[in-house]
C-alpha cells in the first residue's frame, strides 16, 4: 500500500491543515502609531509631519529599501465612529496593527500635561453591569439602563452602549457626563466591596491614551517604543 510522506516545508504543512511551527511573516516596513491627547500636542504632531516623517521615509527607503508609514488618529475618525462609540476600539486596533507589522519602532507616545479624553466604555461585562445596578441609586440605575442594552451573542454576554442618532444626540450630550460619573461611582463602590477586580475598576477611570500604552504586549516591547515628554513648567512647555 502506498503511503505519501508528509513534507515539512511551511507551505506543505499549511496545505495539510498543520498550523503549528509556521514561521512568522517576514516584516518589511516600519509603521508607527502616534498616541497622545489631541488638543495639547498639535504643534508637536505638526512638527513630526513636516520635519521628521519625510526624513524617516527617505532614510528607510535609501538604507533598507522598505517603506515608512505613520498612523495619526487625529484625522480619519468619522462621525459614524463617534456615534457608535467605536473610536477607542479603532485606535487600539490600529496600534495593534503597527505593533504586529512594524520591523522596528512601532509607537510614538507624546506625554504632555493633560490626562486625555475619558468616555464611558462601549461595552460592560454582564456580571459587572449587574453588580453596578445593585449599588447604584434608582436614578443612576435608570440612567445606565437607558443607555446600555444587553448583547447575548458573545460567549460572555455584555451590555453595549447604544448608538447615537439624530433623535438621541441632544439627550446624549446632556447625559454623557452623568453616565460617566455614575459608572465611576459604581466601580468605586464595587471595588471597595471587592466584587470587581482592580483591572475592571480601571476600565471606568482610565483615558484613551494610557489605555493605548497598557495595550503594548510584552512581545511587542522587544521592539523599541519612543516616549516624548512635554512637561509644563510655570506655564512654559519644555520638550
Amino acid at each position: 500500500m502506498f503511503k505519501s510522506k508528509l513534507t515539512t516545508t511551511p507551505n506543505s504543512l499549511l496545505y495539510h491543515g498543520r498550523l503549528d511551527n509556521i514561521p512568522n511573516h517576514k516584516l518589511s516596513s516600519v509603521r508607527i502609531f502616534v498616541s497622545s491627547t489631541f488638543s495639547d500636542t498639535v504643534e508637536e504632531r505638526d512638527a513630526l509631519i513636516k520635519n521628521v516623517y519625510p526624513k524617516l521615509r527617505e532614510y528607510c527607503f535609501k538604507t533598507y529599501n522598505i517603506p515608512f508609514y505613520y498612523s495619526d488618529m487625529r484625522w480619519g475618525i468619522q462621525d459614524q465612529s463617534t456615534d457608535n462609540h467605536s473610536t477607542v476600539d479603532m485606535c487600539l486596533q490600529e496600534l495593534d496593527r503597527c505593533c504586529r507589522l512594524s520591523l522596528a519602532t512601532n509607537c510614538v507616545i507624546l506625554l504632555s500635561h493633560r490626562y486625555g479624553g475619558q468616555m464611558p466604555p462601549a461595552r460592560i461585562k454582564q456580571r459587572v453591569f449587574r453588580r453596578f445596578a445593585s449599588v447604584l441609586s434608582d436614578d443612576e440605575s435608570a440612567l445606565i439602563d437607558r443607555w446600555f442594552q444587553l448583547d447575548e451573542n458573545p460567549v460572555e454576554p455584555v451590555y453595549v452602549l447604544r448608538s447615537i442618532d439624530s433623535t438621541t444626540r441632544e439627550q446624549w450630550k446632556e447625559n454623557k457626563k452623568q453616565l460617566q460619573n455614575a459608572l465611576r461611582h459604581a466601580s468605586d463602590l464595587c471595588l471597595l466591596h471587592k466584587t470587581i477586580s482592580e483591572s475592571e475598576h480601571k476600565e471606568f477611570h482610565i483615558s484613551a491614551n494610557p489605555c493605548s500604552i497598557s495595550l503594548l504586549h510584552p512581545v511587542y516591547l522587544k521592539q523599541i517604543q519612543l516616549y516624548i515628554s512635554n512637561a509644563l513648567h510655570n506655564g512654559v512647555h519644555g520638550l
